[in-house]
């Protein structure tokens, strides 16, 4: 059966559900409880994005009481606010079943694309908005059983962007050491609401190294403590293959290290793997430990029901 989410029924087989996918891409990462029911009503990790959100809607597949697969649903609305790529859009935002209940993943498909259809968005993304953890926001290559489904239910790549989670440990890099060109020194700033390490020659800005310390929430998700996140790493065209970005990087780790983290993850998009940037991180130790593909969904809303008969649903809800 399809209904919607009760927490105080269903809410620890949720997080054991997420969970266990979760740790499939980064080992160790897990949400707590509380922090996934904050994520059903709104996600902090996207303050430009979430506010356009005018519905949400989380469903269940049960089966004897228990929870065997969820998928949390979004609509974005119209108004002149919302960016233009988000307008009128539904977003099945993540959908997590158990690799041997595929069946019932689908039928749960059909109940989101009923309530698609019942609000009259004109296209469906899927995991465009994702979990409130930062990194996966797309559909990791060790979620098969889901790859399939989404297959299966006539989702596909529209705008096919592949992308890799290199993670490692900080505790083996060395101290930055004396700068690899004449007159480059570094400061500490803020940039894009990130500490960044950013170099300067005299005073012109020539490359900079982002970095998030804390990925916990300040300890609400405690088993993302001692993990960092390398936002972003950039060289000015005429400053590149001389150590800038390396000796950057080296004194970003060096504050990490003081901020208690002692292992960093990113994310690597495929085309910049390619020109070098996989390398470049592999000097450090850090290897690709995930690959992701984004951008899925519908260009546009396919019949109701295309997948057997209607799910039942126990709610009286009638839109959902």
């Amino acid at each position: 059966m399809i209904e919607p989410f009760d927490p105080d029924r269903y809410l620890p087989n949720l997080q054991t559900l997420i969970n266990r996918h979760l740790e499939a891409v980064i080992p160790g990462w897990a949400l707590p409880a509380q922090a996934i029911l904050q994520h059903l009503s709104r996600n902090h990790h996207e303050p430009i994005i979430d506010p356009w959100v005018i519905e949400r809607k989380t469903l269940c597949a049960v089966e004897n009481g228990r929870l065997l697969a969820a998928a949390h649903l979004l609509r974005y609305g119209d108004s002149e606010n919302v960016g233009d790529w988000y307008k009128n859009v539904g977003d099945v935002t993540w959908i997590f079943v158990e690799p041997d209940d595929v069946e019932v993943g689908a039928a749960l498909l059909d109940a989101a694309r009923q309530q698609m259809i019942a609000w009259g968005v004109k296209s469906v993304n899927f995991f465009d908005n994702g979990l409130p953890v930062t990194l996966i926001s797309g559909l990791p290559d060790c979620w098969p059983h889901i790859a399939q489904l989404l297959v299966n239910a006539g989702f596909e790549p529209m705008h096919p962007r592949k992308e890799a989670i290199f993670g490692g440990w900080l505790r083996d890099i060395p101290a930055p050491g004396k700068s690899p060109i004449p007159n480059l020194t570094v400061r500490r700033m803020i940039q894009d609401t990130n500490v960044a390490f950013v170099g300067f020659i005299h005073n012109e800005k020539i490359g900079w190294c982002e970095i998030t310390a804390d990925l916990s929430a300040g300890g609400d998700s405690p088993a993302l403590r001692g993990w960092a996140e390398l936002s972003e790493i950039f060289i000015d065209d005429a400053w590149r293959s001389q150590g800038v970005g390396a000796w950057l990087l080296q004194h970003a780790v060096e504050w990490l290290r003081l901020a208690g983290c002692d292992r960093i993850a990113l994310s690597v998009d495929s085309e910049d793997e390619a020109r070098g940037a996989g390398r470049f991180y592999q000097r450090f130790g850090w290897n690709a430990i995930s690959r992701m593909e984004v951008g899925w969904g519908y260009s546009i809303i396919p019949t109701p029901y295309a997948f057997g008969s209607p799910p039942h649903f126990v709610s009286g809800d009638d839109s959902v």
